[in-house]
């Protein structure tokens, strides 16, 4: 019996001895109870990068491509389920909107056709094309601290207009990011439109294809018993959140003039 014991201790403790890398915590399975980490931590090598691109991107029950097919299918149900808790699903929204927003900024500043610039295009005043070039050059090479920057407007009007929906503001910059993600990739994915085409019919057409998909998102996260209340609601949030960023945008123009006239 005190052998069968012993042989028992030696064995738990043998479990037990591994230790969590990340916290420092003894761990016996697979990943740690405290912090969650896997305990398999190989040293980071060619195959480990192979490895994570393929599993941050192309795995399907988490990775981005996921991701996208839930927001393209079923985008207030899925989310919905973040908001709820059901997360590992999920890519992550801050870095889903930076990865899309970049890959934009960068195709439009290393092509330097901008659709949003279109409409300068019908000015004819040299030097307001020229400002408008200069604006887009910087907005497209920080495109996505940028849109970063207008999702608190976006989430302040969808918050006040659906207070009751019982989400905070903090969720609703959530809901908006994931939101306006989903607009940056039919941004990407209809490019090659204008690119070629140089017409301001098709910037208008993307951007109304931006806006009902808006529509589906909310009508889906709040509003499947009335819809149509749902609509006007979301249209309210747009003129809101358009305001708001006119506004701010205004006031930072005007302290950069400020700064640079002194």
């Amino acid at each position: 019996m005190v052998v069968i014991t012993e042989f028992k201790s030696n064995r738990v403790n043998n479990n037990m001895s591994d230790i969590c890398k990340n916290c420092s915590t003894p761990v016996s399975g697979k990943y740690c109870s405290n912090c969650g980490q896997s305990t398999a931590t190989a040293r980071i090598n060619f195959h480990y990068i192979i490895h994570e691109i393929q599993h941050s991107i192309f795995h399907v029950d988490r990775g981005i491509l996921h991701t996208i097919k839930e927001l393209i299918t079923r985008p207030g149900d899925s989310i919905r389920e973040y908001l709820s808790g059901k997360r590992i699903t999920h890519f992550k929204p801050f870095s889903f909107i930076l990865i899309l927003g970049t890959i934009y900024g960068f195709i439009c500043f290393f092509l330097k056709v901008y659709p949003e610039n279109s409409f300068a295009y019908l000015q004819t005043d040299a030097a307001a094309n020229n400002y408008s070039q200069l604006v887009f050059d910087w907005m497209y090479g920080h495109y996505s601290f940028v849109m970063l920057a207008f999702i608190p407007f976006y989430a302040l009007a969808s918050y006040i207009v659906f207070k009751k929906s019982g989400y905070n503001f903090v969720e609703f910059l959530v809901i908006n990011s994931y939101i306006v993600g989903m607009q940056i990739l039919i941004l990407i994915l209809t490019y090659p439109i204008y690119y070629f085409t140089l017409s301001i019919w098709g910037v208008l057409l993307t951007f109304l294809f931006c806006y009902l998909y808006q529509f589906w998102v909310y009508i889906q996260l709040f509003g499947k018993s009335s819809p149509i209340k749902t609509v006007c609601k979301t249209s309210i949030s747009m003129v809101l959140s358009f305001l708001f960023v006119v506004i701010a945008s205004s006031l930072v123009t005007f302290v950069f003039i400020f700064i640079n006239h002194r």
